[in-house]
């Protein structure tokens, strides 16, 4: 009686241990823990990292602004030619810029001149102004086709040269000391001079 008593007990006990057993052997190891990362490690790059970036446009350029227009040339300044008839003879002459030249200039624009020439020396001939001009005296040899003037109210053509204080008015160009000369010959003479503008 005491044997069939226990019996259960003992089963009972039996039962628990295998329990016991079967959940210790069935025992799992923990997860192990991730290693911390290194800090050599690569990192993938930001799916933005990898965008691209659109070039923005090139402004197109700015156009240079326009020239000035070129300048008008100035108008022609009309050139005024001395002529110089000596016994119906003519010659050109280039006037003297100058304070004498310019006046007498301005006297043969006002109107021609006509005057009475006389040798004098062998070299020139000489004759009286209508009227005086100023002035510019300075010591020169004269050449052939020079006019000068001499005291302020004397006009001289030469064919020959001489020194002496004149202000030179004019110079007969392209002609010998001979044609000037021969057109002179010997006796007084009626010597025209005036002025023609060109362009």
């Amino acid at each position: 009686m005491r044997i069939s008593a226990a019996l259960p007990i003992l089963l009972a006990v039996i039962v628990l241990a295998a329990v016991a057993f079967t959940l210790v052997g069935c025992r799992t190891d923990p997860a192990p823990t991730p290693a911390p990362a290194s800090d050599n490690a690569t990192v993938a790059p930001s799916p933005a990292a990898n965008t691209t970036q659109t070039a923005e446009p090139t402004p197109a350029p700015t156009p240079a602004p326009a020239a000035d227009p070129a300048p008008e040339p100035d108008p022609p300044h009309p050139k005024a030619t001395m002529v110089v008839e000596i016994n119906g003879k003519q010659f050109h002459a280039t006037p003297t810029h100058d304070e004498s030249g310019e006046a007498f200039l301005q006297k043969l624009d006002s109107q021609p001149l006509e005057v009475t020439l006389h040798q004098y020396g062998g070299f020139e001939m000489t004759g009286a102004l209508p009227w005086s001009l100023p002035r510019n005296d300075v010591q020169m040899t004269t050449v052939p086709g020079d006019i000068v003037l001499y005291n302020g109210n004397q006009i001289c053509i030469f064919y020959g040269s001489n020194s002496w204080d004149y202000s030179l008015l004019a110079h007969i160009e392209n002609s010998s000391a001979q044609e000037i000369a021969d057109a002179m010959g010997s006796g007084d003479i009626t010597v025209r001079i005036w002025l023609e503008w060109s362009e």
